[in-house]
């Protein structure tokens, strides 16, 4: 993409929010901490949402040169292949820590595998899968946005302008009646996860949203104005990180988190606000790049530092070990962003080692 067509306000909130999950997970090791973000898994709201965000800016005036099935076909293929070298990755290490740590038998491996899969299962005792686990937004993000994807590319905007709205509204009705809240991937319903719904709801949400942008972005606005939409913008953002700290947040906030969000970016991706062209530069942009190894392996990073410190005899405090685990988490992102750089270098020659051109 471009680097006019980047946002780096929304490349620095999806880091924060990467950082916002992790804090979660890392606080699960210290229930008798105060402040451990309880409900920081609506994060991934976020990422959802500007998943379906630019989804739609892509495909809605995107113009097919093949038949909606070999274009479906194409972009589940680029899509699976974007993520293929990070999963790889997690694999290679997570595979032979987990039977170091854990002991893990073959029947493990294939609960796990389900687990990477976003495959739901029923076997009791889940130690080390949130490793695999934590992958079921990467598959639900693949599947939805390959449903949509024909639909999109045939109605453009008036798929968007009129079943996105109305997807939205019928899947958020059915969570929040049937469950009191969004979060809770691995339930199960009778479409699969609950994950899969949530979604599905989110990234039509994000779609919307884009088109709403659209018409947003032609207003011109005061000095004034734009000060009052800057200070809308950060204390959205920021309020976030507060709600997810008050108990029961889930069933409290859930849905007016997902507002605040869909404010936020709204205003975020306006190229005419403050603080815009502040933020679009290089170090936004690859703390957004970063984002996604960091999502991926934060299990894995938590529960390594975890084993570590068991095997050490030591006993440190939740900032520091949230501390701990978000630098290792950067470290191992940088070499993996690096080992995939060097992947898509040689791609074609890897290829030649097993397929004559």
């Amino acid at each position: 993409m471009e680097k006019e067509q980047r946002y780096g306000k929304i490349s620095f909130w999806k880091f924060m929010f990467c950082l916002l999950i992790t804090a979660l997970h890392v606080g699960e090791l210290y229930p008798e901490s105060p402040w451990i973000f309880k409900a920081g898994s609506i994060g991934v709201e976020f990422f959802f949402l500007v998943s379906g965000y630019f989804f739609a800016k892509k495909y809605i005036y995107y113009e097919n040169s093949k038949n909606l099935g070999e274009e479906t076909f194409e972009f589940l293929k680029n899509k699976i292949l974007k993520f293929l070298p990070y999963i790889l990755i997690l694999i290679l290490v997570a595979c032979p820590f987990c039977f170091i740590a854990y002991h893990y038998t073959l029947t493990d491996y294939t609960r796990a595998f389900y687990r990477l899969f976003a495959i739901p299962n029923y076997f009791k005792g889940n130690i080390g899968y949130d490793i695999f686990g934590i992958n079921w937004f990467l598959m639900v993000l693949i599947i939805t946005e390959s449903i949509l994807v024909p639909f999109i590319i045939k109605y453009k905007k008036n798929f968007v302008y009129i079943m996105s709205p109305i997807i939205t509204i019928l899947i958020t009705n059915y969570l929040v009646i049937k469950y009191d809240h969004l979060v809770g991937p691995w339930l199960t319903t009778p479409f699969g996860i609950k994950g899969l719904l949530r979604g599905f709801m989110l990234i039509n949400l994000g779609m919307y949203l884009y088109v709403l942008s659209e018409k947003f972005n032609n207003i011109k606005y005061t000095k004034f104005s734009k000060v009052i939409l800057l200070i809308i913008e950060l204390l959205g953002y920021l309020s976030v990180f507060y709600l997810v700290n008050i108990p029961k947040a889930h069933q409290k906030f859930d849905i007016l988190i997902v507002i605040i969000f869909s404010i936020c970016i709204v205003i975020s991706t306006n190229k005419d606000l403050l603080l815009t062209k502040f933020s679009n530069n290089k170090i936004f942009y690859y703390l957004e790049k970063l984002s996604l190894p960091m999502y991926i392996y934060q299990w894995l990073i938590i529960d390594i530092m975890k084993e570590l410190l068991i095997k050490l005899g030591l006993t440190i405090s939740y900032p520091l070990m949230l501390l701990l685990c978000v630098l290792a988490n950067i470290f191992f992102g940088i070499i993996t962003i690096e080992t995939v750089k060097i992947y898509n270098k040689n791609k074609s020659k890897i290829k030649n080692i097993f397929i004559i051109n």
